[in-house]
């Protein structure tokens, strides 16, 4: 059974694997789901340069962007400490499926934002802010799913679902409503 608590505007869902705890970690459960309110931000990739003779990498991002990083980061990582509710971060292979619901412009009326920023870029920033908390260490996720959609109701965010992989529990919605 999928058991759902309501905190501070995150939907959580949990699904338990008996028995499963002491061997992978995240406390028993193998899918949490939540979501995430606010403009999603990409991350830049890092771009290495020439110091000294010694190659460099500088994070390639504007002082607007790495506001917005930080804000989004922040954003996703508290949503996730409250899903997780004290659980230790999965251990082993990991998937993450996210839906990022980005802002529509007025003036579009095509149905997908087949537009900057990447869906790729979106998923890097949120990926970097769940280490830790949902997984130790990001090279964990083997299976990223990022989906990028608009807001339909005009609220920004990304639903996420963080999954031991191989999937042992069908799938779980963190969002009821469509956005």
């Amino acid at each position: 059974d999928a058991r759902a608590r309501h905190r501070r505007g995150v939907t959580v869902l949990a699904g338990p694997v008996p028995g499963d705890a002491a061997e992978r970690g995240g406390g028993g459960v193998t899918v949490i789901a939540f979501t995430v309110d606010g403009i999603p931000a990409p991350k830049g990739s890092a771009r290495a340069i020439k110091r000294g003779g010694y190659a460099v990498l500088v994070a390639s991002s504007s002082d607007a962007n790495k506001r917005a990083q930080s804000s989004w980061a922040a954003a996703v990582g508290w949503a996730a400490k409250i899903a997780w509710a004290g659980r230790p971060p999965f251990d082993g292979p990991v998937g993450v499926d996210v839906t990022f619901y980005v802002p529509r412009p007025k003036s579009v009326t095509r149905e997908y934002p087949e537009v900057k920023p990447d869906a790729d870029k979106l998923l890097r920033c949120t990926l970097d802010a769940l280490t830790g908390i949902a997984y130790r260490d990001d090279a964990q996720v083997i299976a990223p799913h990022p989906t990028k959609l608009y807001a339909n109701d005009g609220q920004p965010g990304a639903s996420i679902e963080v999954y031991r992989y191989p999937r042992t529990a069908g799938p779980v919605s963190a969002r009821s409503d469509e956005r």
